[in-house]
């Protein structure tokens, strides 16, 4: 959820899961004052921004950077099928730097057009 400084209420994000709670494991603001979120669930996210679009990531178990608009408003989302992020950090370039567990596939989508940008064996990198 997002205040204004009296307290009123501006937008509020929320995920629901088939077999479980969606959890927040992290949040940042970016250089443009973009929210990023880290998240993981069971089975299919449903994630729904302030404009009560919603938005399905579907993974089994696994995390999620989401991010969002400064209004709540979903951008895009960075998907790694079953592993956990526990916190991410973000550099002077915005740059994401993801800490977490597993040795899965990371998966790159474009959520606003459910499009796969790019996959990558994340054991195969570390090698």
């Amino acid at each position: 959820a997002k205040y204004d400084y009296l307290g009123t209420l501006k937008f509020m994000i929320y995920g629901t899961s088939q077999f479980g709670d969606v959890m927040i494991t992290d949040l940042k603001t970016d250089s443009s004052g973009n929210i990023l979120l880290s998240t993981w669930g069971n089975s299919t996210l449903d994630f729904f921004d302030a404009k009560q679009d919603i938005y399905t990531l579907n993974n089994g178990n696994g995390g999620h950077i989401v991010k969002l608009t400064a209004n709540g408003e979903f951008i895009e989302a960075i998907q790694l099928k079953g592993a956990s992020i526990n916190q991410f950090h973000l550099d002077s370039q915005n740059d994401i730097y993801l800490l977490g567990g597993g040795s899965q596939t990371l998966e790159v989508f474009d959520w606003s057009t459910n499009t796969l940008i790019d996959t990558y064996n994340v054991s195969s990198l570390s090698s």
